[in-house]
């Protein structure tokens, strides 16, 4: 046994130091880190008295239209061009076409100035409002032609915009006696006026008021010339006359007193919608004559309305 154990202990290998072990493994784990420690040092940091300008993007030259609308409240086209330039010069002109005819021509500002918002913003906003003699152009096929100029090179954009002329309410038809007799003494020949008025596309709601302008047979205008409201209310206000609220039937009573004025009274009557688009105006005419002697006597409220006065 003793033998046995004294020969395996003669063929134990011997293996180095620990201490000689770590070092070499010391030293391959350090390398790369100082490698890289070394690599890192070279990325810019906040410190750096110079930015760092390795991705750094460039300004091109450059036009676009990101805006192209028309408000058929004001009759306003507006617009906005975005552009930017490495050079100093920028100058931007756009024009206004219809079927190759040139209709405006218009110089853009990025100052702050005019129509521009925001000063030195690379946006150039502008408005144009087409003038009353070109109302019939209104639903026309708009082109609007961009140019930006700098350092001698022109870039140009297009676009296109077809304003949709909005629907007009209808004036379906008027009711009112065409002949009054004058009252006599303090008492009213009474008539109510009923004018029917629809939207093809809109609705009811879509109508803001109905009115008329009264000439009188002294050619001067009833109200001062001021259009006289016609009512939809049911009733609601008692020289109102109407029967039914919301029906699309406008009413007034028309009070004639004994001092009012004989001959023909001229009436013209118009509807318009809330985006103040108008009816095509409807003309008609009342007839006036001496008392007969006959009078209807009313009790309630009177408003004369400035309908013969």
């Amino acid at each position: 046994m003793r033998s046995q154990l004294k020969r395996m202990g003669d063929n134990t290998v011997h293996t180095p130091s620990f201490s000689k072990i770590s070092k070499i493994w010391l030293l391959l784990i350090l390398l790369p880190l100082i490698l890289l420690v070394a690599t890192c040092d070279q990325a810019p940091t906040t410190l750096d008295e110079e930015p760092y300008l390795e991705d750094a993007e460039t300004v091109d030259f450059y036009l676009e239209i990101t805006t192209f609308e028309f408000d058929i409240l004001s009759w306003d086209f507006f617009f906005t061009a975005t552009s930017d330039s490495p050079e100093d010069s920028l100058e931007l002109t756009a024009e206004f076409s219809v079927a190759g005819e040139s209709i405006a021509i218009l110089n853009l500002n990025d100052l702050g100035l005019e129509d521009d918002i925001q000063i030195n913003d690379g946006s150039f906003e502008k408005n144009w409002r087409l003038p009353d003699s070109l109302s019939s152009l209104i639903d026309s096929l708009w082109i609007l032609d961009v140019w930006a100029t700098s350092g001698g090179v022109t870039l140009s954009k297009s676009g296109s915009l077809q304003p949709e002329r909005p629907v007009a309410p209808i004036i379906s038809s008027i009711s009112h006696l065409d002949t009054l007799n004058l009252p006599v003494g303090e008492e009213f020949t009474l008539d109510t006026l009923r004018i029917e008025v629809i939207h093809p596309t809109e609705g009811r709601d879509s109508i803001r008021d109905v009115s008329f302008i009264s000439l009188k047979p002294d050619s001067n205008y009833a109200n001062s010339g001021n259009p006289i409201l016609l009512h939809d209310d049911g009733g609601a206000i008692g020289y109102s006359g109407d029967k039914v609220a919301g029906d699309g039937i406008y009413s007034l009573i028309l009070p004639l007193a004994s001092g009012d004025q004989t001959g023909t009274y001229y009436w013209t009557f118009n509807a318009r919608t809330w985006l103040g688009v108008e009816a095509e105006a409807v003309e008609d005419s009342l007839v006036v004559l001496q008392a007969s002697g006959l009078a209807k006597p009313y009790m309630g409220q009177i408003s004369r309305s400035g309908v013969f006065q």
